[in-house]
């Protein structure tokens, strides 16, 4: 009886990782709806912005959602003097940052009647928080082709 409960256990649990982990900033993960990767970017004001891989926008939505409550911590591996070594949380911040656009950038639209500020990015998107404290995403083709970013001055005296 006991090789048959065992068995059943090994049957049951074949499919499963690791448990479900708690989501938190920064964090790759992956859940049973498919295979993708995505990154939990910004929470906030309720809300989390989420950002899968190849996604050029992501899911903004509530912070305490269904999607979250099943998700497993994923950790990319990459080949270092001949092993696989996990990736370190510098290393996968590195890897899924913006080369284009950084936290804290000011855009611009219609000749300035609205205004952005970058409060979060990804790899192909940013999330913006406009004047009215509004949020919305957008893609870096977008960004580039529709704002304009806004550049501080100079102070400068006679």
């Amino acid at each position: 009886a006991k090789q048959i409960v065992e068995g059943y256990h090994t049957l049951l649990a074949r499919g499963l990782k690791s448990p479900a982990s708690p989501a938190r900033l920064g964090m790759l993960f992956k859940t049973p709806l498919d295979g993708k990767v995505r990154r939990y970017v910004w929470e906030g004001e309720g809300r989390v912005w989420i950002v899968g891989e190849t996604d050029s926008y992501g899911w903004l939505g509530p912070l305490n959602g269904p999607l979250l409550e099943y998700c497993e911590e994923y950790r990319p591996k990459r080949r270092r003097d001949g092993k696989m070594v996990e990736l370190t949380d510098a290393e996968i911040e590195e890897e899924w940052s913006n080369p284009d656009w950084k936290v804290g950038d000011v855009l611009s639209q219609h000749q300035r009647q609205y205004s952005f500020e970058i409060i979060a990015t990804a790899q192909q998107s940013a999330l913006l928080r406009g004047a009215d404290g509004r949020l919305t995403v957008d893609s870096n083709s977008n960004l580039k082709q529709y704002y304009k970013r806004e550049v501080k001055g100079l102070e400068g005296g006679w």
